[in-house]
């Protein structure tokens, strides 16, 4: 569903609150798209706030740890 949402919208976000900042005790992710009615907003789900990772950040960073393992 995420995929056919962000192919309609070219300014898709996909990602997750960072603990502490949950709401909620099960992983899930948000999926927002569309355009920004609000910077605040934009700024809550952006990369720069402590509280939120995109997936995008998040596979990079395991990625890493994987290949530091090996």
């Amino acid at each position: 569903m995420g995929k056919e949402i962000s192919s309609k919208y070219s300014s898709s976000t996909f990602g997750f609150h960072v603990p502490p900042f949950t709401s909620v005790k099960h992983l899930h992710m948000h999926t927002i798209s569309g355009k920004w009615k609000n910077c605040f907003v934009q700024l809550e789900f952006s990369d720069y706030m402590p509280w939120f990772k995109s997936a995008e950040v998040l596979i990079r960073e395991l990625e890493k740890k994987k290949s530091n393992c090996n």
